[in-house]
């Protein structure tokens, strides 16, 4: 599906990667009057009764605020950020641990001295041999490689993201040992550096950076748990999410307060989660009997 909106542009990368593409919204979103405080961290999501009324910081400073929206991660949220005041059985399911499945849970990021401006953007490579990589069975790579956007690299030069299966307990364990987590991710690079050697000759000598971030990475930079799989526990109806329908928006018994992203979706999709945005905000102009009125194209 997603080559078939390629294909026809329906689909793009913005160049210069998300960083780019996040500043050009945070630029819109200050264009209209906003402010955006970075370097600060919530602790407390302020309420007054059965209403949220702001959030609290680090450096306990108190933002007051007619809503509050959370795009963090939803366990957090409902029982730290609100102190778990807000909840019923059916939100408590929701918040209960995810299942330790595999997923896309550890990346390598090459920064190399070669020239890949000529090579496909995505590849999987299917291997002659499986290869154990972090507790998992490989039976082929897959990677992106960067060399169609100029801005990821310097000239001559290229960047190449290979994405892993394994799972978060896996990680989790390590963690405990900052050296031994530190050795597994070295390791996990050499493997796949000795891998590719089979499409890309020569490539050990051309590394010059190497980045390995695990799910433990997402959380460190998130705040949130488990990673980029922190979702809800709940079934997943991909056809009520892209439609708007079945979002999780809102708290039992918390007026005024909505959540945005991933936890309102249960999916990572980039498309589903601005459409909850979309949809939080929608919710708030006819609470206050305001028409809700978008541009077309930012």
């Amino acid at each position: 599906m997603k080559h078939a909106y390629g294909y026809l542009d329906g689909i793009a990368w913005p160049v210069s990667g998300a960083a780019e593409f996040s500043r050009s919204i945070e630029q819109h979103f200050v264009a209209l009057g906003g402010q955006v405080h970075y370097g600060h961290k919530v602790v407390e999501i302020l309420t007054d009764g059965d209403r949220a009324t702001g959030v609290r910081l680090d450096d306990d400073t108190e933002i007051r605020a007619d809503y509050v929206i959370s795009d963090a991660d939803g366990r957090k949220t409902i029982n730290e950020l609100l102190g778990g005041r807000f909840i019923n059985d059916k939100i408590r399911r929701y918040c209960e641990e995810p299942d330790d499945e595999t997923h896309w849970a550890v990346h390598v990021f090459l920064g190399v001295n070669r020239d890949l401006s000529q090579e496909p953007s995505a590849l999987v490579m299917l291997l002659d041999e499986p290869v154990e990589i972090a507790g998992h069975t490989c039976h082929s790579l897959e990677m992106q490689i960067y060399g169609f956007d100029k801005t990821m690299a310097p000239s001559g030069k290229g960047t190449i993201k290979v994405e892993l299966v394994s799972s978060y307990s896996y990680w989790k364990s390590l963690a405990s040992d900052r050296q031994r987590y530190e050795e597994e991710k070295q390791r996990v690079a050499d493997i796949v550096i000795d891998t590719l050697e089979r499409r890309f000759p020569g490539l050990r000598g051309q590394v010059e950076v190497v980045d390995v971030p695990t799910l433990l990475t997402w959380e460190r930079f998130m705040g949130g748990t488990h990673g980029f799989a922190n979702m809800p526990k709940k079934h997943f109806n991909f056809f009520q999410s892209i439609s708007g329908k079945g979002l999780q928006l809102t708290l039992p018994g918390l007026k005024n307060f909505y959540f945005a992203g991933v936890w309102a979706t249960s999916a990572g999709a980039l498309f589903m989660n601005a459409l909850s945005g979309r949809k939080v905000i929608q919710a708030i102009c006819k609470n206050k009997g305001k028409r809700f009125i978008a541009p077309r194209r930012l």
